[in-house]
């Protein structure tokens, strides 16, 4: 959870995170620039709340060629509320795990057409797993 590359992901930080350059962009993390209240890790599960968000992860099932996890991204104080479930694989040239894809499982706002489809990204990016966490 620590490590999920937030601003890689469409979440409630888009406005934060479309100022940023493509190195700032992998380097930022839920942690940045936000006053944590509570964070909750485990190995099948983790949470931030935020003053203004929460985020967890959660429902992780391993695959043939790596692994899915969903992220939820919800406003304490608004009506959004998002559930995604991402695709992680193993590269073995780059040997790093990389987000490959993802389905939109529940979303409170205009994206209704978009749920539960799959949608490949062009270009994956990494996730930096250390072998504990696997």
């Amino acid at each position: 959870m620590m490590s999920l590359p937030i601003c890689g992901l469409n979440s409630s930080l888009g406005q934060r995170c479309k100022i940023l350059s493509k190195d700032e962009k992998n380097a930022h993390r839920l942690y940045t620039a936000q006053n944590i209240k509570d964070i909750n890790l485990s190995r099948t599960e983790a949470s931030i709340e935020t003053d203004d968000w929460y985020y967890s992860i959660g429902n992780i099932e391993q695959g043939v060629v790596g692994f899915t996890f969903d992220f939820t991204d919800d406003a304490k104080f608004t009506t959004y509320l998002t559930i995604v479930k991402f695709f992680v694989e193993f590269n073995k040239n780059t040997a790093t795990w990389e987000i490959v894809g993802k389905r939109l499982i529940n979303n409170s706002g205009s994206a209704e057409e978009m749920l539960d489809k799959y949608i490949k990204y062009d270009e994956p990016f990494e996730i930096k797993l250390n072998q504990a966490q696997i």
